[in-house]
């Protein structure tokens, strides 16, 4: 009973196929997925038994003893490898001597030492004919290459003159559309006309704009915006002139009045002719902005917004009127309607709509964004002054922050502030 117990390799397989057990049998390059089976013998309960297995070649150290009856070694390198298996009774009585089976798995032939000899062989004698062959084509190439520099410089000024052609016909036709949008935007002292006191701090970051300000007035109404599309450059240029002709369609043919049905139809504008356009409903362009609309004869100013907020500014205190938290654009399921909100202005209260290019502009001396907060301080600290003064203090102090201590910071976004005293 205190016998070890008797322990047989008794199984191969090479990649999953049985093999014979030969002793220093040698495999190629691709049979490396081996599996042996082993077992042993053990009268004092067969059950119980553990093996304790190692590869030399590939491991250092006997495995822990497990009762698993086969070991498996995947994608073995090439080299001499030896199994050993030690087989353990349940009384803890193991094999003094491991079984062992050696085999051998061959390198391709283009690891073998002949192979690297060859291809030494064959890289030298390339090198020395293509040394050869150089040489004797510097010559050609040396006269084919006045005739080749020369034909490149030509060609390259041609790309030039062709390129500059084409530059001016792009920037010629941007300042076209940079007119065109400028005709359809309100000059300030038509706004001032029905307005006591307004400002229009625009600057946009490119020739043409995402940014635009709008503003009309009809039935005792007037109406102003602060719109930021999708984009800026001449994309956001065209979105804005949809937008522009949604707002005037919303207010001239439809007679809306509140900021809310105005946001909701031009919403539905919006998404109807790039739906046309594209054919999809997976529409992406659209604006944020802030509309409002004032009767002159009531005092009462309605609100709604689409993302951007309006600012009223009264008795030394900033009230900021959020938005509804959707743009004028794409939606999915059913749409939900823009809020419209309403207060009594007093004489002297200030109302501010603006885009987000002003407070997210880099600068400064630590070269971060203006941010939110300061601009309401600014807007707080200069309430009191006419609105040309703070379209002025709002521009310089922009332009500032923008180089700060020497330091040019690019305009990152089109810049809209649109501010009106009651």
């Amino acid at each position: 009973m205190n016998q070890e117990p008797l322990t047989h390799i008794t199984g191969l397989r090479v990649n999953l196929e049985r093999r014979p057990l030969k002793e220093s049998q040698t495999f190629n390059h691709r049979e490396k997925n081996i599996i042996l089976d082993y077992t042993s013998i053990s009268l004092a309960n067969p059950e119980a038994v553990r093996y304790k297995v190692m590869l030399k070649g590939l491991e250092n150290d006997w495995r822990d003893p497990s009762s698993q009856k086969y070991v498996q070694y995947s994608s073995l390198p090439p080299g001499d490898y030896e199994f050993g298996v030690i087989g353990i009774n349940g009384l803890g009585i193991a094999n003094t001597e491991p079984l062992t089976y050696k085999f051998s798995i061959r390198p391709p032939f283009w690891q073998t030492w002949w192979f690297y000899l060859l291809c030494a062989v064959v890289i030298a004698a390339g090198f020395v004919a293509f040394i050869k062959i150089r040489e004797r084509n510097l010559k050609i190439e040396k006269a084919i290459l006045k005739q080749t520099v020369a034909e490149r410089t030509a060609e390259v000024v041609h790309q030039k003159e062709e390129l500059a052609e084409k530059n001016k016909d792009i920037m010629d036709s941007i300042r076209y559309a940079e007119r065109i949008q400028r005709a359809i935007l309100p000059l300030e002292e038509k706004m001032n006309e029905h307005l006591s006191d307004v400002f229009v701090l625009f600057k946009p970051k490119d020739i043409v704009s995402g940014d635009f300000y709008w503003f009309n007035s009809r039935q005792g109404r007037i109406f102003f915006s602060a719109i930021d599309c999708t984009g800026h450059g001449v994309p956001g240029a065209f979105v804005s002139l949809i937008g522009n002709n949604g707002l005037q369609r919303a207010v001239n043919e439809f007679h809306l009045q509140r900021p809310g049905e105005i946001l909701d139809h031009l919403r539905h504008f919006v998404v109807d002719v790039f739906e046309a356009q594209e054919g999809t409903t997976d529409v992406k362009d659209g604006m944020d902005m802030g509309l409002c609309s004032f009767d002159t004869k009531t005092n009462k100013l309605e609100f709604a917004g689409a993302n951007n907020p309006m600012y009223l500014v009264r008795n030394g205190e900033v009230e900021i009127i959020k938005p509804d938290k959707m743009c004028v654009g794409a939606y999915s399921g059913v749409p939900e309607d823009f809020n419209t909100y309403e207060f009594e202005l007093q004489k002297g209260d200030c109302v501010y709509l603006l885009s987000d290019g002003y407070a997210d502009q880099f600068g400064g001396p630590k070269g971060k964004k203006f941010k939110y907060r300061p601009l309401q301080r600014l807007l707080l600290e200069n309430c009191d002054r006419p609105m040309s003064e703070q379209k002025k203090i709002l521009d310089d102090t922009i332009e500032e922050w923008m180089h700060y201590g020497g330091e040019k910071y690019e305009q990152i976004d089109d810049i809209c502030i649109v501010g009106v005293r009651a």
